[in-house]
């Protein structure tokens, strides 16, 4: 699926998540082609790219625990509702803490 020898990975200070750069990477963002660790690696264990509606939520919500078993793949909506319910009533205005994503 995705053949690339070391990659250097990076931490991004703004999001906190780990990335690497690879304009070519079909999961690449921006001029710089930066990719994500966490879309990058639970593409792989699934076997297709994940699309840009999809979000990959970490369950423990530490931005750099990228095992399989961390990750669970929502859409926004779903991943919305994950960050944003308080005391089981539905908060429209906050944010996700950790992905800043609404």
């Amino acid at each position: 699926m995705y053949n690339k020898e070391i990659l250097k990975v990076t931490l991004d200070k703004g999001t906190g998540y780990l990335y690497f750069l690879d304009k070519e990477h079909p999961l690449a963002t921006g001029a710089a082609g930066r990719v994500y660790l966490h879309r990058h690696t639970y593409s792989i264990f699934i076997s297709r790219w994940i699309n840009s509606n999809e979000i990959i939520h970490h369950i423990d919500s530490n931005k750099i625990n990228n095992k399989i078993d961390n990750l669970y793949l929502c859409s926004k909506a779903e991943h919305m509702s994950l960050h944003m319910k308080k005391d089981g009533i539905f908060n429209s205005i906050l944010l996700c803490k950790n992905c800043r994503l609404v």
